[in-house]
C-alpha cells in the first residue's frame, strides 16, 4: 500500500503524525460550549452565568451541548497520553479518533435540532450555520487521508 508522504512538520518528536490544524479547529469548534461554560463561571462579575446566558437562552441546552463534546474530550485525553507507555484504552481511543469526532459532531447536530423537533422552535441562521459546519467537518474527518493516517499512527509499546 502506498501511503502518502507528509512534510517533516507533520510529524512529532517521535516521528508520528500530529493532528493537523483543520482537525484541531474542528475539535475546538466541538468544544465551544465547554469553553463558554468555563469562561462564564470564571468571570469576576456578580452574575457569573451572564456569558453563558448570552449563548444559551436556556441553561439546559448549555449542559446538553457540553455532553455532546464528551467524545471529543476523550480524544484530547488520548492525544495527551499518546506515548509508547500508553494503556490499551488510550490506544483504542486514539485509533477510534475519527469515530469520536464524528460522534461529537452528530450529537451537536442532534442537540441543535432537538428544540426545533420537540419544542416547535424555528431554525435560526446560527443554528443552520452550526449544523452546516458540523456536516462539513464530518465530511472532512471521513474523507481526509491525513486524518485517517494520523489516527492509525500510534507509538509502538516500549521495549518492542
Amino acid at each position: 500500500m502506498n501511503r502518502p508522504i507528509y512534510p517533516p512538520s507533520a510529524y512529532n518528536d517521535q516521528l508520528h503524525l500530529k493532528i493537523d490544524l483543520f482537525t484541531w479547529a474542528i475539535i475546538a469548534f466541538i468544544m465551544r460550549p465547554l469553553v463558554v461554560f468555563i469562561a462564564s463561571i470564571t468571570q469576576k462579575k456578580a452574575d457569573r452565568f451572564s456569558l453563558l446566558n448570552t449563548f444559551y437562552p436556556e441553561p439546559i441546552w448549555a449542559y446538553i451541548s457540553v455532553a455532546a463534546a464528551i467524545p471529543a474530550m476523550l480524544l484530547v485525553f488520548a492525544w495527551w497520553k499518546r506515548n509508547p507507555e500508553a494503556s490499551a484504552i488510550v490506544r483504542w481511543l486514539w485509533h477510534n479518533g475519527r469515530g469520536l469526532v464524528a460522534a461529537s459532531l452528530f450529537l451537536n447536530i442532534a442537540f441543535l435540532a432537538l428544540p426545533t423537533w420537540f419544542l416547535g422552535q424555528r431554525f435560526t441562521t446560527p443554528i443552520v450555520a452550526q449544523i452546516g459546519l458540523c456536516a462539513i467537518a464530518m465530511y472532512y474527518i471521513y474523507r481526509s487521508t491525513r486524518v485517517r493516517d494520523t489516527f492509525a499512527d500510534f507509538p509502538d509499546p516500549a521495549g518492542t
